[in-house]
């Protein structure tokens, strides 16, 4: 019995990714250990959204390697998956020689199959289709998914978007959506084991099925797995403004299950920025949107992306997006810093800003988005919300640590047995990350 470690390193598509990756190893009796020194077969599956995440993953995949060079052997079998895999191809070898296997995410439906041919010829395998075609439903049934109440649901792969700074439509392919009826079996057959959230996964999940014939809405799809009778959260992720529907916003009005909390990046507030972004939305369609959805759930919590310092982004295109910000108020947003990622259409983009202006930005922005999340996190003050607990804290096991259905991070004190569970938690103190409160029986 072979043993394999794995790391997944990005997103939660990734991390589904992952899942169907395991599933094949358990399925072939291959042992999962905790520690890549105690393993034949190392895995890492990677994300190359960012120029840094490629970086990072090949210098991580570098120190696996180092475990292959002192044992002088076939094994560890070293194995790069995903995004990265999938970008670089055999340009890995340049700084990764050693490596045995490179596969992308549409070739690990196969990774049983793969691993197999190698282990028979010993020879280096690259795997990285171009077709793109995802079958989804080869393992829902029996796929090993990471947690015991919560599940990632892909419903669709690939983006049609070209978003000029995104190496996604290239990793990933265009969008390639599941059968409605085959996300609504997998989602069934998660809650009737007991699950208490759903996440549906795309890297554009407001265009679900344009690319199928006869398909419905993506709010079509929401309000039909809002219908199902059992308790639990339903979440989504990514959406794209220029493709969010009427029918959609206007679905939050009747909504049960489906969370109180919508990330919908915006990247931008300048309108030239967006434009070299490709991102074919202007910040007053932004505005609109929003502002629909607020008349239509007043406390709905908005999450979004920023990125500072693209090229040409001058002290008024960064003025715009401060100034956006705060009319909006966000209850939260993730600030990335421009970089170059090989393959994009802005790597060719002159007028570059300089690094420095960049990181001066970057806190800028994210000094404005802490301030917002704080004034958000303190209307929770007093009130007693629905938690879901998902881990003991590591800094204290006698504290919990869980997520409201407005994607708030609450720690409270609480036994372990509560982990996977709904709870009752009155909020007492609000920081810009975290709200902290007490259990109610």
């Amino acid at each position: 019995m072979l043993k394999y470690f794995i790391m997944t390193f990005g997103c939660q598509m990734n991390k589904h990714d992952s899942e169907i990756i395991e599933t094949q190893l358990i399925e072939n009796n291959y042992q999962r250990v905790e520690k890549p020194e105690k393993a034949e077969i190392i895995i890492l599956n990677t994300c190359a959204v960012r120029e840094h995440s490629s970086q990072k993953a090949i210098s991580i995949m570098g120190s696996f390697l180092k475990i292959k060079k002192r044992q002088n052997n076939l094994f560890p079998i070293c194995i790069l998956a995903g995004c990265v895999a999938q970008a670089e191809k055999s340009e890995l070898l340049k700084s990764l020689p050693e490596l045995d296997i490179i596969i992308g995410p549409q070739d690990i439906y196969n990774f049983s199959q793969i691993l197999n041919e190698f282990l028979q010829t010993k020879n280096l395998l690259i795997h990285c289709s171009e077709d793109f075609y995802y079958p989804y439903e080869k393992y829902y049934l029996k796929r090993k998914y990471q947690s015991k109440f919560q599940a990632f649901i892909s419903i669709m792969n690939g983006c049609n978007n070209f978003c000029s700074y995104c190496i996604v439509p290239y990793t990933r392919g265009r969008e390639h959506s599941r059968k409605s009826e085959d996300i609504l079996n997998e989602i069934n057959y998660l809650l009737e084991k007991g699950y208490k959230e759903i996440t549906l996964l795309g890297q554009n999940v407001n265009s679900y099925g344009k690319d199928l014939e006869n398909e419905i809405s993506f709010s079509d799809l929401l309000n039909r797995i809002d219908k199902f009778n059992f308790d639990f959260w339903l979440r989504f992720i990514t959406s794209h403004p220029k493709d969010i529907s009427i029918d959609l916003i206007n679905s939050y009005s009747s909504f049960k299950r489906v969370v109180n909390h919508l990330h919908l990046p915006l990247q931008s507030g300048s309108d030239k920025i967006l434009k070299l972004m490709n991102r074919k939305y202007t910040r007053e369609n932004y505005k609109e949107i929003i502002y629909k959805l607020r008349e239509i759930k007043p406390d709905i919590n908005i999450t979004t992306d920023l990125i500072v310092g693209f090229p040409d982004e001058n002290e008024d295109d960064f003025r715009k997006t401060i100034e956006l910000v705060n009319e909006i108020k966000f209850d939260f947003a993730f600030v990335f810093k421009y970089s170059d990622r090989k393959g994009t259409a802005s790597v060719s983009y002159k007028n570059k800003v300089p690094q420095n202006i960049i990181e001066e930005r970057h806190n800028i922005l994210l000094n404005e988005i802490l301030k917002l999340s704080y004034e958000s996190n303190k209307k929770m003050l007093g009130k007693i919300v629905k938690v879901l607990a998902e881990k003991v804290s590591p800094k204290d096991k006698n504290y919990l640590s869980g997520r409201t259905s407005e994607n708030k991070v609450v720690i409270f004190k609480g036994a372990e047995n509560l982990v996977g569970k709904f709870c009752r938690v009155k909020i007492r103190e609000a920081k810009s990350y975290t709200l902290w409160g007490d259990l109610v029986e």
